[in-house]
């Protein structure tokens, strides 16, 4: 039997993407099973990893850089990225620099939390003599709809009256006014696209409603303890309310209401609307430069996955693509996650088998309860040993 492991990253957890389906490979390993790899990644977590790892086996070599930027909350950090020299291309990570995970749980604060610790990325990687950008937008800590990015590429936000602000979420619904000058100066012989993950839109295309997904986002973002109030969301939602305005009169159509512009906080909405940048699905690009059809169809059976299985996850996300591609050419799925959604684990509810999934595996022990799902990340390759041989072969 010839097995493919096709798994995403595990958000938080301590391997990577690459050793993720090492670990797989090597637990399944015995007669009669051949297997191999194919990391996936949608333009969120684990993308440089997989990226890198492809490109290896193709035979380019990307660099692993590091650069000195600020992290969401103004703290100096390390952030990673890849160049190619020889085609002046670099792949940049939103998460790197702007990152949920890079935050204590404790000090998670939208209202203070910007992405200009990624516009510092994007322009260490212009000095470094990058000509095309991919930018991967999932993973933020942030809720500024880019501004911060913008500010760091020199943009500049005035008020009615004229004044200067801040570039942060707090000022969002002040916006009357965006200078780019500076920004387009930096980026006029950059080729860029972003890499977005799941299809998320902003806000409905009829009533411009902000979309409840990104609602849920933006809560999630806030630390565990706190529960944002109705005022301070509001703060937030009149911001989106003001830009998005001034984003879709800038493009002249409601691209807030298409897909992948509600991505980390509307990220990927301001910078096509504002400067015309072009985007890519971020698994679109994983699939097609490294071919997973044919890996696919190499295959017998292929397992795939990623740290919380839920609706998101059939909606752009990595596994969405594996499966998809898996039905169409007549291949087994198994999902292997650290968490599923209690839905997907009841066929009166969702019937995955129609969607090509015959088994899945959840990683945390049912019996444990969400104070031990910090334990189950850190833990994740101890469960995941523990888990392989429920596959059903």
């Amino acid at each position: 039997m010839r097995v493919l492991s096709a798994i995403g990253a595990f958000k938080g957890a301590p391997p990577s993407v690459v050793e993720l389906n090492n670990a797989v490979a090597t637990r399944l390993s015995k007669p009669g099973i051949e297997t191999k790899i194919f990391p996936i990644a949608d333009g969120g977590d684990g993308t440089l990893d997989a990226i890198s790892f492809h490109s290896a086996l193709q035979g380019t070599i990307f660099e692993r850089k590091f650069s000195l930027v600020k992290n969401p909350l103004g703290e100096l950090i390390n952030a990673t990225w890849l160049y190619n020299p020889k085609n002046k291309t670099a792949i940049l990570e939103l998460a790197q620099a702007s990152g949920l995970a890079l935050i204590e749980k404790n000090k998670r604060d939208p209202f203070r939390s910007t992405t200009y610790g990624t516009g510092e990325l994007i322009l260490n990687a212009i000095n470094n003599g990058a000509k095309t950008i991919y930018l991967t937008v999932g993973g933020s800590a942030t809720v500024d709809m880019g501004v911060g990015l913008l500010s760091a590429l020199g943009a500049k936000f005035y008020d009615s009256k004229g004044q200067e602000l801040v570039a942060n979420v707090s000022n969002l619904e002040k916006i009357s006014r965006i200078d780019l000058s500076a920004v387009r100066e930096n980026l006029k012989e950059i080729d860029f696209t972003i890499l977005a993950d799941g299809k998320g839109v902003f806000s409905d295309s009829i009533s411009s409603t902000i979309d409840p997904d990104l609602i849920i986002s933006t809560r999630q973002k806030f630390s565990e303890p706190h529960n944002p109030n109705q005022e301070e969301l509001q703060r937030i939602l009149s911001g989106y309310q003001n830009f998005s305005k001034i984003l879709d009169t800038t493009t002249g159509r409601k691209l807030s209401a298409e897909e992948y512009m509600g991505a980390s906080g509307g990220v990927p909405y301001s910078l096509i609307a504002l400067l015309g940048v072009k985007l890519e699905p971020g698994l679109k690009f994983i699939n097609q430069r490294f071919n997973l059809r044919n890996a696919v169809n190499d295959s017998d059976l292929i397992i795939t996955g990623e740290g919380t299985f839920d609706q998101s996850s059939l909606n752009g996300k990595s596994p969405s693509g594996v499966i998809e591609l898996a039905k169409e050419l007549g291949k087994r799925v198994i999902v292997l996650c650290g968490q599923c959604q209690k839905s997907f684990r009841d066929d009166s509810v969702i019937d995955l088998t129609s969607l090509g999934v015959h088994q899945i595996i959840q990683l945390m022990p049912e019996d444990w309860g969400k104070d031990r799902v910090e334990d189950a990340v850190r833990n994740t390759l101890k469960l995941l040993f523990e888990s392989v041989p429920k596959l059903n072969l």
